[in-house]
């Protein structure tokens, strides 16, 4: 039968050391998680895929045309207009002095409806005017062509592009970064 010894003096030395290193790195470890996050975020908007890696549903026909008569420079690409859904505002820390540390991402305050239309998709409805002699557009069909609506108009829906959260990506980096502050 092997004997194995084992120093309770080193065990215990070792796991204090981890703990501190631990209880120092939490905040560090937030830190750098929240920004692979946030940059995950707009490297998938860059690039038009969503965080499980799948390329986002194409935009409609008029809405590309109404992006391109609007002059965006890409009026193909969902999820970019005038670049404010990208421009993710700074993020916000909390959890220092010993409490749990903890961070918020979050979308620019003026995206927040559109980026969960977006993110959750929308069924069919029905858009109304707002003033009963109001009138709804422009609004381009399929081959560009340009046309107001009075009263009411069925829109078709969004399909889901899931935009923002944290993609396998991220949780790949952010566990080799973890790896690194533990050793």
């Amino acid at each position: 039968m092997a004997r194995v010894k084992v120093n309770v003096g080193k065990v215990l030395s070792d796991v204090r050391t981890m703990r501190r290193k631990l209880n120092n790195g939490k905040m560090r470890v937030v830190r750098g998680a929240a920004q692979i996050i946030q940059h995950d975020i707009k490297r998938g908007i860059d690039a038009g895929i969503d965080i499980n890696g799948k390329p986002f549903k194409k935009l409609a026909p008029g809405t590309v045309h109404s992006k391109r008569a609007k002059g965006f420079a890409e009026p193909r690409k969902a999820l970019v207009a005038k670049g404010t859904m990208r421009r993710l505002p700074p993020v916000r820390y909390t959890g220092k002095g010993g409490s749990t540390p903890s961070a918020m991402i979050s979308v620019a305050k003026s995206r927040k409806e559109i980026g969960k239309f977006h993110q959750v998709g929308t069924v069919p409805h029905v858009i109304r005017a707002k003033k009963k002699h109001n009138r709804l557009g422009p609004m381009f069909g399929q081959r560009g062509d340009k046309s107001f609506a009075t009263g009411s108009v069925q829109h078709p829906g969004n399909p889901v592009r899931e935009w923002f959260g944290i993609s396998k990506r991220a949780k790949v980096r952010i566990n080799n970064m973890i790896s690194k502050v533990l050793h």
